[in-house]
C-alpha cells in the first residue's frame, strides 16, 4: 500500500473542488505533508479524505490553512486510531464549514480537545458523532462550542467516550438552535453526574433519544 504522500502532489490542480475519500483506508500512510492542499483554494469537500488511515500518527496544523471555502469535513479522520493530538489551529481558517459530522469518530487515542478548537467555525450546523468512540477522551473544554451558535444536530457527539468523567455545565449554553441530542452521551460509562442546567438554553430541542443510555455509573439525575 501507499506509504508516503508527495508534498506537491496536487500543486497544479488549483480548480479541485472535492477530496472525498482521496486517501481512504490507506493503512500504511504515517504522515501528511503540511502543504498538501496549499494550492487547492477552491476545495469545498474533505469528506473521509483520510478515514481509516490506521498508521497515521499526526495531523499538520496548517493542513487546511489555504482551504478557506471548505464546507464539509465529515469523517475526515474517522478511525485514525493512532492520532493522539489534535492541532489547536487545524480549522482556524475554515470559516465556511457547515459539517464536522464524524470528523474524529473512532480516533480512540485522542485524549483531549484544544480549548478554542472550533472558535472560528461559526457557521457549523452539524456536530453529529464528531468525537464518537474517542475512547481515551477524558474531558471536554468548557467553551468548546461557545462560538458555534448555528448548531442544530449533535447526535452521538460524545457517544461511546468510555473514559469521559464529567460534562461542563455550560457546554451547550450558546447553542440555542440544537434540535437533536440523540445518543449524545450514550455509553459514557465513567460519567457520574449530569449538570442540572446542561439543557437549560436549548429550548428548540425536539429529540433526547438515548442521550444517557448505558451510562452505568450515573449516581443521580437532576
Amino acid at each position: 500500500g501507499i506509504r508516503t504522500i508527495p508534498e506537491n502532489l496536487f500543486k497544479h490542480n488549483t480548480k479541485a473542488k472535492k477530496f472525498r475519500e482521496t486517501f481512504f483506508k490507506c493503512e500504511s500512510i504515517t504522515a501528511i505533508p503540511e502543504n498538501l492542499f496549499k494550492y487547492n483554494s477552491e476545495v469545498t469537500d474533505f469528506t473521509s479524505s483520510f478515514a481509516q488511515c490506521y498508521s497515521l500518527g499526526s495531523i499538520p496544523e496548517n493542513l487546511f490553512r489555504h482551504n478557506i471555502v471548505a464546507k464539509d469535513f465529515e469523517n475526515t479522520f474517522a478511525n485514525c486510531k493512532n492520532i493522539i493530538n489534535i492541532p489547536e489551529e487545524l480549522f482556524k481558517y475554515n470559516t465556511e464549514v457547515l459539517s464536522f459530522q464524524g470528523t474524529f469518530s473512532g480516533c480512540e487515542n485522542i485524549k483531549s480537545i484544544p480549548k478554542d478548537f472550533f472558535k472560528y467555525n461559526t457557521k457549523v450546523i452539524n456536530f453529529s458523532a464528531t468525537f464518537f468512540e474517542c475512547k481515551n477522551l477524558i474531558s471536554i473544554p468548557k467553551d468548546i462550542f461557545r462560538y458555534n451558535t448555528e448548531i442544530k444536530a449533535v447526535q452521538g457527539i460524545f457517544g461511546s467516550c468510555i473514559k469521559l468523567k464529567t460534562i461542563p455545565e455550560d457546554l451547550f449554553k450558546y447553542n440555542t438552535k440544537i434540535i437533536n441530542f440523540t445518543a449524545a452521551f450514550e455509553l459514557c460509562q465513567e460519567l457520574e453526574t449530569i449538570p442540572e442546567d446542561i439543557f437549560k438554553y436549548n429550548t428548540e430541542a425536539e429529540k433526547f433519544l438515548n442521550v444517557f443510555k448505558m451510562c452505568i455509573r450515573l449516581r443521580n439525575i437532576p
